[in-house]
């Protein structure tokens, strides 16, 4: 751009010189006639440089506030007439909150792994009670070492986390095992005695 002291128009869209009859732009083909929205931010624009050229100390206050006056009376009359480009979002509804599973689906493995751990005791007894076929020692040999097996599996589960609800039940069945080896002992040494 060349300094000169002939009235120059500036496009609004490239910035590029042209004479003030010009209705359009011979850089960019542009109209050179501003619309009101660009009034408006280039009234705004030109209120923010007023103020830094004042503080630099280019312009005096009495200039500095017959300008202001001007531009912000502009704003007053651009501001309210101007569209914006696209309304404002409408504020979306907020998500309903999703709930999580019901007690009984987050429970159904444990649930199963009690009714597994009932029914173990269960066959313990029917196992004590029945089979006349396999030897009394035998059948003590496994109850002994079903019930430590259960207590032993429900410790170590103890200690993890993830599956310590588990541990407590086998632990727990393991424990109700305890009293039926007193009964399997009665059972198959000393009843036979009575």
């Amino acid at each position: 751009m060349t300094e000169s002291s002939e009235p120059v128009s500036y496009c609004l869209a490239c910035g590029a010189e042209s004479p003030p009859e010009n209705r359009f732009c011979r850089e960019c083909g542009a109209s050179l006639d501003a619309t009101p929205r660009q009034r408006l931010r280039g009234s705004a624009y030109f209120l923010n440089e007023l103020h830094a050229l004042r503080d630099e100390g280019v312009i005096d206050d009495s200039v500095y506030e017959r300008l202001r006056s001007r531009y912000r009376l502009t704003l007053s009359e651009l501001g309210p007439q101007v569209t914006p480009r696209r309304p404002a979002p409408a504020p979306r509804p907020a998500a309903p909150k999703k709930e999580g599973p019901g007690w009984l689906v987050e429970q159904q493995a444990n649930l199963l792994l009690y009714l597994g751990a009932f029914l173990v005791v269960i066959a313990t007894l029917i196992f004590v009670a029945s089979s006349p076929e396999v030897s009394d020692a035998l059948k003590m040999a496994l109850l002994v070492l079903g019930t430590l097996l259960f207590l032993a599996v429900g410790l170590a589960c103890l200690n993890v986390p993830r599956v310590r609800q588990a541990g407590t039940a086998f632990f727990a069945v393991g424990a109700l095992m305890v009293p039926l080896l007193f009964v399997g002992a009665y059972a198959f040494y000393f009843q036979d005695e009575d």
